[in-house]
């Protein structure tokens, strides 16, 4: 009996673990394309194009599976929204006024 309590125990451990990276990785992803769109290497209406994705769909009668199965289709053929060339300046608009502020602190 202990030993399989034990075994439970490790199994939530590992389950809450997995739950915590994704958590974490998803929240990185979530800065990541932030950053872009300040820069400028990003567009930051991505969510107005899957807006019109989803309003164009929703009366073609399809089943809750089948719509969001048309909706990643339609979001696959959509040009990727980042573009990065140091030749050129960014090509889209920087979102808000943002200042970087880099501190590089090194010990002696």
């Amino acid at each position: 009996m202990m030993a399989r309590a034990h075994k439970g125990k490790k199994a939530a451990t590992k389950e809450k673990q997995k739950t915590t990276r994704i958590a974490q990785q998803q929240s990185w992803n979530h800065s990541i394309k932030r950053v872009q769109r300040y820069l400028g290497i990003r567009e930051a209406g991505r969510e107005k194009q899957m807006g019109a994705i989803r309003t164009s769909l929703e009366n073609s009668g399809l089943i809750w599976k089948d719509y969001d199965a048309s909706v990643q289709a339609a979001a696959a053929k959509l040009e990727s929204t980042t573009k990065f060339d140091l030749d050129i300046s960014p090509p889209y608009e920087q979102e808000r006024s943002v200042v970087f502020i880099c501190v590089d602190v090194s010990h002696s």
